[in-house]
């Protein structure tokens, strides 16, 4: 067989069966177009190599393999099971590929793929062996195997949250990170829906993320996150992952910014509160009175603005300190606090001036309001370990959908002060069109 002068004969004249494997041209043609390297190995020495063979063991003829046995090409750990192989096929079984390590006569350690079976070659038995050079799959496979290795490390030691959801968004896995922030297992979490992971009202702004073009994430989301302690607050963002598996999955990177959230609230809460006594101030007071007395303009039922003064407060200050002035400051936000309905507004505008919002009423239950807020203020407080009397003055306005929240609380305030002139520990009343009504301490 000598198909573009890589094939070599042995000495010996061919038997029948051979002449017809030399003497085709087609066929001698298709061994030597074989992607595959073609040997035969007979009394322990390459006998043939095609093109493929002869370059993939770095020889330019036959005669080059032939200076060594062909065992000894072998190299690694298979080495030592080649020779049972080669034994096994000449004798009469065929082998189905096994990987295997040859060392080419440059010194380069080669991957291959092999298989046997057994033949008559120029009237002896012989091996025919076809080699696969698999060393850039191999080289493939490592760095593909090292990547998954990567990535599974990376999955699990990652400083945030990271689960993986199907396309039927059940959790594939879930790191140790998530797991921490939920208080939970990677047990309880895989196999889940959604509704382990987010609050009902936060599922579908995470649905509306999974559905984003995962190939291109450019969007995040904040949801809330069913901890086993309290919702925990995360920032969301997803991308397409196959993992390994056939079918893309999403890869949802979760970061606890539930400390961020809460300080973010807490500054909302500080810039709309009295930091001595956490009621609302001046400007929640304002937005909330706008929006009763808008509502008041629908139904027309009448807001109540009570105006709070309470009497002698710089004489605590003088004596005592700001100390104890704080102190009672907030004993009298606390008692306005615990004499009004849930739905009311309990204010403080600044110093001792206090404001309660309330609508829904009539001028008579107004009244009675102010009345329980006059009482409650009236109790004796304690100051510098010293029982002393408390008392404060009150101004009503009754407002209807006419009146704006500049002229509401200014009708409040003049109602207040004509309480103060009259009597400490008064309370007087504006309604609209009437004049002012006093309501003097019993």
């Amino acid at each position: 067989m000598e198909a573009e002068g890589s094939v070599a004969r042995s000495g010996n004249a061919p038997d029948g069966s051979h002449a017809a494997w030399e003497s085709h041209e087609l066929y001698r043609r298709l061994v030597e177009l074989s992607p595959d390297a073609l040997f035969v190995i007979q009394d322990g020495y390459h006998a043939f190599a095609n093109g493929r063979g002869l370059t993939l063991l770095g020889a330019r003829e036959l005669a080059d393999l032939r200076r060594q046995p062909a065992l000894s090409y072998m190299h690694g750990p298979g080495s030592t099971m080649a020779r049972g192989r080669l034994s096994r096929i000449v004798d009469g079984t065929a082998l189905d590929y096994v990987e295997e390590q040859v060392l080419t006569l440059d010194g380069r350690v080669v991957d291959i793929e092999s298989a046997g079976m057994p033949i008559t070659y120029e009237g002896s038995p012989a091996a025919l062996v076809v080699v696969r050079d698999i060393t850039e799959r191999r080289r493939t496979e490592t760095a593909r195997q090292q990547a998954e290795a990567r990535w599974r490390s990376a999955f699990a030691h990652a400083p945030i949250g990271m689960a993986i959801l199907s396309p039927g968004e059940a959790v594939v896995a879930a790191n140790p990170a998530l797991c921490q922030m939920l208080e939970t297992s990677a047990e309880r979490l895989v196999g889940s829906g959604l509704e382990e992971l987010t609050v009902p009202e936060d599922r579908p702004r995470l649905r509306t993320l999974l559905n984003h073009d995962l190939d291109a994430p450019d969007a995040t989301t904040e949801i809330r996150m069913r901890g086993r302690h309290g919702d925990v607050w995360a920032l969301v963002s997803a991308s397409a992952t196959t993992d390994g598996r056939e079918e893309a999955h999403a890869l949802v990177q979760l970061v606890d910014i539930t400390a961020r959230k809460e300080a973010e609230e807490q500054l909302a809460y500080l810039a709309l509160h009295d930091t001595l006594t956490g009621l609302p101030d001046r400007a929640l007071l304002s937005d909330r009175l706008q929006g009763a007395l808008s509502r008041s303009r629908r139904s027309g039922v009448p807001v109540a603005v009570i105006f709070i003064d309470l009497d002698r407060f710089k004489q605590v200050n003088d004596m005592w300190g700001h100390e104890q002035g704080d102190h009672v400051l907030c004993e009298a936000a606390a008692r306005l606090s615990a004499a009004v309905r849930p739905s009311d507004t309990v204010a403080r505008l600044g110093g001792d001036e206090f404001v309660v919002l309330a609508e829904g009423g009539d001028v008579e239950g107004y009244t009675q309001l102010a009345t329980r807020l006059r009482e409650a203020l009236a109790q004796p407080v304690t100051v510098a370990g010293r029982v002393q009397p408390m008392s404060a003055s009150l101004g009503l306005a009754v407002c209807d959908g006419t009146t704006d929240a500049s002229t509401a609380l200014r009708e409040a305030d003049g109602a207040m002060y004509d309480a103060k002139q009259q009597a400490r520990g008064s309370v007087c009343t504006r309604t609209p069109g009437t004049p002012s009504r006093e309501h003097a301490a019993p």
